[in-house]
């Protein structure tokens, strides 16, 4: 309704003038009228009254009927696909960490200085390859002397080289010498026994027994040579030991990274991942000095619960990705513990992922997918489901009207959502309806085959 005020002017007539009245105020609140013209007044507030009654009853204030308020709305044109049953990949999620197939800490084998250091964090080294250097002339120099100390032992046996161990300690220079002189007095104790023997004798008995004497201390001396040889063939046995390990300490003042079973040389298969020494520092037998990986492969460990036991298998696809990147990793379960942890009842598995461009890191954590066999999955097209604020709905058609529906998802495909609750396969459902149906819209199928429009 619109409220018209109307104001009249004062008027100015014989009996005096009338005050200005407002529309909005009541008849009761008008100020009291002059003596000797309250006919007037009163015609002409009756007047002001009547004109108050016609603006707010007056066509100004009249709505023409509409002739469409009572019609339905028109339906809206929808298509319908079918719920699919459908066969998918049964799988089983893990997360883990990654460790690299092989790492070992590089530790100082000799005590010294550290005189070089050739390579840094990151470096890819391959096996063989110098990674630091101790100072060897220390160990140079117990090698050259024990080499001395052993060429004097076998000077001392007569020889140049050691001997064979089938070797005859009788053809030794001392034995041989003893052997002969023991030969020789035999010979002539034999002869003065000939002549002791005569009648009368040729020489006296103190002879003959200086004779025997001294054929019995050559006879000795031939042993003592034998005991006194092996002593020092064993002597010049320990220092060629000797000299073996100081050459050994003097090869060890140079290190270098491990061999690997497999790998060529010149190929890189390990990576720095930590120097722990520089130039200058002095080292004790077992400080660390480098950390190296092997990260081509790398191993995924983590734990599955007891009752998937049967079903994971050695040689399980599994698809692997990891928190830098939504790029899938191939991998292969690798390894399965024979036991389970009573305390957890779990069971440790380790997958095999390949690494060749070095993309993963080791120590990363991942998350995987263990392919065990397939299952039975209700699914429907991607653009039949909606989606908001994470609450997904399906449209299905009811009495001629739209009525929504709340379901649970699974996995997701190129052009398809699995349904997990709140659909079963065959049944009909919108596809890409438009925004504004909702429950309770009026919707009407178009003649189209259900399950075209994928």
């Amino acid at each position: 309704m619109t409220v018209v005020s109307i104001v009249l002017s004062r008027t100015h007539d014989q009996g005096g003038g009338v005050p200005p009245i407002s529309a909005r105020q009541p008849a009761e609140s008008a100020p009291p009228v002059a003596r000797g013209t309250g006919g007037r007044s009163r015609r002409r507030f009756a007047l002001l009254l009547s004109m108050m009654a016609a603006t707010a009853g007056g066509p100004a204030c009249t709505r023409a009927p509409d002739p469409a308020a009572g019609a339905a709305p028109e339906p809206v044109v929808v298509t319908l696909v079918p719920v699919e049953s459908r066969e998918l990949p049964d799988r089983v999620r893990i997360t883990g960490t990654l460790f690299p197939e092989i790492e070992t800490t590089i530790s100082a084998e000799v005590a010294g200085q550290v005189v070089a250091v050739h390579h840094d964090l990151g470096d890819l080294v391959s096996p063989g390859a110098p990674l630091a250097e101790i100072d060897p002339e220390s160990y140079r120099l117990v090698r050259d002397e024990r080499e001395r100390a052993f060429q004097q032992a076998l000077a001392r046996l007569g020889l140049s080289a050691m001997p064979s161990p089938d070797f005859d300690l009788d053809a030794l220079p001392g034995i041989e010498r003893a052997r002969l002189e023991a030969a020789n007095a035999r010979a002539r104790y034999e002869r003065g026994r000939a002549l002791a023997e005569r009648t009368p004798p040729m020489i006296s008995e103190q002879e003959f027994f200086d004779l025997r004497t001294a054929w019995e201390v050559a006879e000795s001396e031939v042993r003592v040579q034998r005991l006194a040889s092996t002593a020092l063939l064993a002597e010049a046995a320990t220092l060629e030991a000797q000299i073996r390990i100081a050459a050994r300490q003097l090869r060890e003042t140079r290190h270098t990274a491990p061999p690997r079973e497999g790998v060529a040389g010149g190929a890189a298969a390990f990576a720095v991942a930590a120097r722990f020494v520089t130039e200058g520092d002095f080292v004790t037998v077992g400080t660390p000095l480098f950390r190296l990986i092997v990260s081509d492969p790398l191993r995924l460990r983590a734990r599955l619960p007891e009752h998937l036991a049967g079903r994971v298998l050695t040689g399980s696809a599994v698809a692997l990705r990891v928190e830098a990147g939504r790029e899938l990793h191939a991998g292969v379960v690798a390894r399965i513990s024979p036991s389970v942890d009573e305390a957890t009842r779990t069971f440790l598995v380790e997958v095999r992922v390949e690494n060749p461009d070095r993309v993963l890191k080791p120590g990363s954590f991942a998350t995987a997918d263990i392919d065990i066999g397939t299952r039975h999955a209700v699914v429907v097209p991607d653009r039949a489901v909606r989606t908001f604020a994470g609450i997904h709905k399906i449209l299905v058609v009811r009495d001629g009207a739209a009525a929504e529906r709340r379901v649970q998802i699974g996995e997701r495909g190129p052009d398809w959502i699995e349904i997990r609750d709140g659909a079963a396969p065959g049944e009909a459902i919108m596809l890409a309806a438009p925004a504004s149906v909702v429950t309770g819209t009026p919707v009407r199928v178009a003649d189209t085959e259900a399950g075209d429009g994928r």
